[in-house]
């Protein structure tokens, strides 16, 4: 993967309820809306028409088993996958019409893997992130990548090979460089966005809740669009405001995660008990499987 191409990018079957099809939300309310999208690969079905709106301003995480649709949902938020009937709307506009180094001062993207294949520091991968930035350098454009790599936890690594560093550390680099791309708002690309495709897979326990801690700020303090594929419900209840729940390829539910993420959908959806457990206000869920 060249430089150009890396920061232009850089960024069981349940029951089915009825879909109705959303009229485009005001501007200021919706940035990304998927409107009755659908992916078929030979003759496999992928993702059954569905339609979902993400906000800028939120978290909102995608949901499902394994073999639901996230990742081919998420493929084509980020332009990645075409859709087989449908289109994904950015900012009320279809995403293929939208030149691709605009999208990329205004969205940046972390995939599930990201190889690199020449001998890349970790300084140098983080300062992609400010390619597409290049003609019209931002405020702080000095110190951008140091502040990313910091906000990660990744600045002592910064002459390091990435290709030498644990899985954990590249997430956290790969992210260092997502922030970079998008850390200052301009006049002319007031909306950023940060796409993350399973970006605690690879992490430790304390670095999952920094990395959506720093997510969950980023939408609060600075109006930053997240938009999140998760398996984690737990973590989903903690820092999101919006799930989107996927099964078998069909979109069974959207809405707040927490009416979302009820014990008789996640017993219906994942097969296993949820037990609540109420701590410091926070709902949470011990699971186990169900009793035969």
């Amino acid at each position: 993967m060249n430089a150009r191409s890396f920061a232009n990018f850089a960024l069981p079957q349940a029951r089915v309820t009825s879909l109705v099809e959303p009229q485009i939300q005001p501007q200021s309310r919706v940035q990304i809306q998927a409107m009755g999208v659908s992916v078929v690969v030979g003759d496999k079905t992928l993702l059954h028409p569905t339609s979902c709106n993400f906000k800028a301003g939120e978290v909102t995480v995608i949901l499902g088993p394994n073999g639901a649709g996230k990742s081919t949902l998420m493929s084509l938020l980020t332009g990645e996958r075409q859709p087989h009937a449908g289109c994904v709307l950015w900012q009320a506009r279809e995403l293929p019409s939208w030149p691709t180094a605009e999208l990329a001062r205004q969205r940046a993207f972390v995939a599930q893997e990201t190889q690199v294949a020449f001998d890349f520091t970790v300084r140098d991968v983080v300062e992609l992130g400010r390619y597409p930035h290049r003609k019209h350098p931002g405020a702080q454009e000095a110190g951008i990548s140091l502040l990313a790599m910091q906000s990660t936890h990744v600045a002592e690594l910064a002459d390091r090979t990435l290709n030498t560093l644990s899985g954990g550390e590249k997430a956290r680099v790969h992210l260092a460089r997502a922030l970079a791309q998008i850390w200052e708002s301009t006049q002319q690309q007031p909306n950023r966005w940060l796409l993350l495709d399973e970006p605690t897979a690879a992490l430790d326990l304390q670095h999952q809740h920094r990395m959506l801690r720093l997510a969950r700020r980023w939408a609060t303090e600075q109006g930053i669009g997240v938009v999140a594929v998760l398996h984690d419900l737990n973590l989903a209840l903690r820092y999101a405001d919006q799930a989107v729940l996927l099964a078998g390829g069909h979109l069974l539910k959207q809405g707040a995660t927490q009416d979302v993420l009820t014990i008789e959908r996640i017993g219906e959806v994942w097969g296993v008990a949820a037990h609540p457990v109420l701590r410091h206000g926070l709902l949470q869920y011990v699971f186990e499987p169900h009793s035969s």
